[in-house]
């Protein structure tokens, strides 16, 4: 596994630094070190990532790679997926009601 270094800029949403380690010392060390160079700015974010790659890492944080219209985009369709999943499972359960008319349909929580 990597280990990667960010430093984001909440403000910007924006990387300031990404360094990558192969070992998880060498990361918190750079990340501790970090901290002392932006720790009066409340706006910066250090934290250190564990992935098996840098593909990897952008998809479980995206949030720290992509820009605000982008995040906007992917809610958007996250909702409109959800959507359908609900849509889908609403018709599957009338399916099955017209199949077993005199049987209870349980709702999903």
């Amino acid at each position: 596994m990597k280990h990667f270094l960010l430093v984001f800029d909440r403000q910007q949403g924006s990387i300031l630094q990404k360094t990558e380690f192969a070992d998880s010392a060498s990361a918190l060390n750079a990340r501790f070190s970090a901290e002392v160079t932006y720790g009066g700015n409340s706006d910066i974010e250090v934290v250190v990532l564990g992935a098996a790659s840098e593909t990897a890492l952008r998809r479980t944080h995206s949030r720290y790679f992509k820009n605000v219209s982008e995040m906007a985009g992917a809610l958007f369709e996250l909702r409109n997926s959800g959507e359908r999943h609900n849509a889908e499972l609403r018709k599957q359960a009338e399916q099955q009601r017209r199949k077993s008319p005199h049987s209870i349909a349980l709702r999903p929580a």
